[in-house]
């Protein structure tokens, strides 16, 4: 597996981001659960504030932030493996 410099940083709480299709699965069910609305207002809600916001702050910030060339995901999974393996 490759390294890059920012492995260090993998002791980190790191976020990982889901596709935008299972997020929105995930909030309306956990709104209709937990909040009860309906899934009508949690959808317009989503494409009328949620979604244009999203683009207009996180993405941008997304965009100029410095990246790892080697996906988080595999570094969280190397650093899982080897956790497990002290375990096991």
């Amino acid at each position: 597996m490759q390294t890059c410099a920012c492995r260090d940083d993998v002791r980190s709480p790191v976020a990982i981001d889901p596709f935008p299709s299972l997020i929105i699965c995930i909030t309306v069910v956990r709104d209709v659960r937990e909040r009860g609305r309906d899934i009508e207002g949690c959808i317009k809600q989503w494409f009328a504030f949620v979604k244009p916001n999203f683009h207009k702050y996180v993405e941008v910030q997304r965009n100029v932030a410095g990246r790892c060339s080697v996906p988080v995901a595999l570094l969280v999974l190397n650093e899982l493996q080897t956790l497990l393996s002290h375990v096991v």
